[in-house]
């Protein structure tokens, strides 16, 4: 759950941010963003919560994400040398042809992480909770692919979109990283699609973004979120 007192960040804001030569990002709420090839060596992420956040061929050496809370979120082609996740939640998150040089996963809670085409054994998982934690897509089961399809539950998208996205997806013995890649940027940009109107403040105790709380203006944000539930459903 999110902690009382984190920074809300637009995408926009994240990537104005980097662009602006800052990376500090330590105990903010970012969601959506896209940082892909973007240097973010070095950077902290610490005790922040990453929700549909993309890194691909990025750098990420040395780039700290202790503590961290990260979800539906993926890495690809991207060098996380010396990047420490030390007691990080990674949940439902992909890392995929990734450099894993003396990576520092020690005391992290892994659940529903796909480690593809990743040589795994450069990496510290120290006392390390790895709960479905997966090497190849032949490992899937069918009740892995259900979990996967399930996460579709969370985004605020309308029914074609949805039904799109699950004939993206496909099943679990046809399932690849092009098929999966389009499927979280799908889930990215539907998520950044549904928060652009809404003025983001001070995350409040025990609230997602897709929650009233989550904003300042609570009454606002139901006002206008009902306002484009209408558009979307027309």
């Amino acid at each position: 759950m999110p902690e009382f007192g984190l920074k809300f960040l637009t995408p926009n804001d994240a990537i104005k941010k980097v662009k602006s030569g800052e990376k500090d990002f330590s105990k903010c709420k970012i969601v959506g963003a896209d940082f892909s090839g973007m240097d973010l060596s070095n950077a902290t992420f610490e005790s922040s919560e990453l929700e549909w956040v993309r890194f691909g061929d990025c750098k990420l050496i040395g780039t700290n994400f202790a503590g961290a809370k990260i979800d539906l979120s993926y890495f690809s082609n991207s060098n996380l040398t010396k990047a420490v996740f030390k007691k990080a939640q990674v949940y439902n998150s992909y890392f995929g042809s990734v450099i894993l040089d003396k990576t520092d996963f020690g005391g992290a809670d892994l659940r529903y992480v796909l480690f593809i085409e990743t040589n795994v054994g450069a990496a510290d998982f120290s006392g390390a909770n790895r709960i479905r934690m997966l090497t190849s897509f032949g490992e899937l089961t069918q009740e892995d692919f259900n979990f996967v399809v399930s996460t579709l539950g969370k985004i605020d998208m309308p029914p074609q979109h949805r039904a799109a996205a699950l004939i993206i997806i496909g099943n679990v013995k046809t399932m690849t990283e092009e098929k999966l890649l389009k499927f979280y940027d799908m889930g990215r940009m539907s998520m950044t699609a549904s928060m652009k109107d809404y003025s983001p403040g001070t995350v409040d105790a025990g609230v997602y973004p897709r929650d009233a709380g989550v904003y300042t203006d609570k009454a606002k944000y139901g006002e206008r979120k009902d306002r484009k539930k209408s558009l979307l459903y027309r």
